[in-house]
């Protein structure tokens, strides 16, 4: 019995469904939270000036961050949560040693 894993794109899934036979062995869930509607905003009005999307942008990130800062949540003793608007070198760092040798 051959076993593949894999996240193909929707074409490939269905070539394989149809074609090669594949089948399911189980639906694995997503989770997605918007952090930002400046994408959506302009998926819907794609003739919004670049202006107007930034606005939208740093409004989300305001109300977001409000949101997190304001939302009583439950967390672990000692754990701290900190927010942050960009990443320095130790995270490119982190990402070339986990990524593997896919180069």
């Amino acid at each position: 019995m051959a076993v593949g894993f894999g996240f193909p794109t929707r074409a490939h899934y269905i070539f394989g469904k149809r074609y090669l036979k594949y089948s399911d062995i189980c639906k694995i869930p997503g989770l997605f939270r918007r952090m930002n509607w400046r994408l959506s905003i302009q998926q819907r009005f794609p003739l919004l000036p670049p202006v107007v999307l930034n606005a939208v942008r740093d409004m989300s990130n305001f109300l977001y961050r409000i949101l997190i800062k304001t939302k009583k949540r439950n967390k672990p003793e000692g754990l701290d949560i900190k927010l942050y608007d960009s990443f320095d070198g130790r995270f490119d760092e982190f990402w070339r040693g986990s990524k593997g040798n896919t180069e």
